[in-house]
């Protein structure tokens, strides 16, 4: 796709025809795959027109504008481009744990968060959600789990952020999510995730007094108190021990041992 193209392309996102702006969509998503596209659709002033859409009341037209920024946030040039956008994919978390919005579109946003939290640029943006992260991953729907646990991991990884992740609520069901028979992508997820979180909290000795107040859990519920409280933290070490030693699956027995060894020592 060339720069006029390009510009050609988003004039089409103006389109009053509702079946028109859907097609236009649908192609951009897909051509936005290619970096060569994605700079050019960014010049053409693609990034704008989408963070208006966000707001369209057609929900297949709000969903197909969540792909296609999806997409355009593998490219780092956009991703600076992006901040205003990150707030309003924010709000839909919210909506989905109160039954507002819908399954695909909610995942469609994890998705698209997810990209963009793979640089730390705009972590920051997170913290007063992670209780809703936390919360998708008790809903019995595999997709929004795994979405909301890839995009967790990838806020794990900012030292930064593990104090905030550490003082969020934990979700309801983590000792059962950690069982040897659950899915085996949500669990290297989870495993994952928790095994960062644990590492970066040895290393910099991390103790309950350091989690922010700000947005911080009542302490019982924690994840913190989850990890590394007397009774509950015994079980954390059990099950990190059992999926180390017994599970099938070769990742989630390396990041299980990752979460034991970190777990040896308590911060």
């Amino acid at each position: 796709m060339d720069p006029y193209e390009a510009k050609t392309l988003v004039a089409l996102l103006y389109a009053s025809d509702e079946g028109v702006l859907e097609r236009a969509l649908v192609t951009l998503a897909n051509l936005a795959t290619m970096e060569i596209n994605q700079n050019n659709l960014r010049e053409g002033g693609c990034l704008h027109r989408l963070q208006n859409l966000l707001s369209h009341p057609k929900e297949e037209i709000r969903l197909a504008s969540i792909r296609a920024l999806g997409n355009l946030a593998l490219n780092e040039e956009n991703q600076r481009e992006m901040k205003g956008v990150i707030p309003i994919l924010l709000s839909f978390l919210t909506k989905r744990t109160r039954e507002e919005e819908g399954e695909e579109i909610v995942e469609a946003v994890l998705t698209t968060l997810g990209n963009v939290a793979v640089l730390p640029n705009y972590h920051e943006e997170f913290y007063t959600y992670l209780h809703s992260l936390y919360a998708l991953i008790d809903l019995e729907s595999l997709p929004l789990q795994l979405q909301a646990l890839k995009l967790l991991v990838n806020l794990s990884t900012n030292p930064e952020m593990v104090p905030s992740l550490l003082g969020a609520k934990a979700p309801i069901r983590l000792f059962y999510l950690l069982g040897r028979d659950g899915d085996v992508e949500v669990l290297l997820r989870l495993v994952t995730l928790l095994a960062n979180l644990t590492t970066t909290a040895k290393s910099g000795k991390l103790k309950s007094g350091d989690l922010p107040h700000a947005e911080k859990a009542p302490s019982p519920d924690t994840l913190y108190a989850a990890i590394y409280g007397v009774i509950k933290g015994e079980k954390m070490r059990e099950l990190a021990e059992d999926l180390m030693n017994h599970h099938s699956h070769q990742d989630i027995r390396i990041q299980a041992r990752r979460l034991y060894s970190a777990l040896t020592i308590a911060p």
